[in-house]
């Protein structure tokens, strides 16, 4: 995912903006209900299709059953350099967004 958001910013020259994605991966992990928001539409599509396209993403299976799981992703790209925020749970437990996405 991260290659692939080099190569678009690369593809339309950009170096600057923001992203918040959300989509649902089913229990049969395939993904639908996708939708980006950024102040860049020209990326949308782009992001879009390698979300739709992934073979990697998988759902939580809480008690080794499958479940259907919605994911929200922020990112912000200042300078060129990509950016996911940190998440904590609890000021103690930190959750890093980054791990979730395939190929990080």
């Amino acid at each position: 995912m991260i290659d692939l958001l080099r190569k678009t910013n690369a593809k339309y020259n950009l170096s600057n903006y923001w992203c918040f994605i959300q989509f649902r991966i089913t229990k049969d992990n395939k993904q639908d209900n996708v939708d980006i928001y950024s102040n860049e539409s020209k990326i949308s599509k782009d992001i879009q299709d390698l979300i739709l396209n992934s073979t990697e993403f998988q759902t939580i299976k809480p008690n080794d059953i499958p479940v259907d799981c919605s994911i929200y992703l922020c990112l912000f790209v200042e300078d060129g350099k990509i950016n996911v925020p940190e998440y904590s749970w609890t000021p103690e437990l930190g959750f890093n967004v980054m791990d979730l996405i395939p190929n990080n």
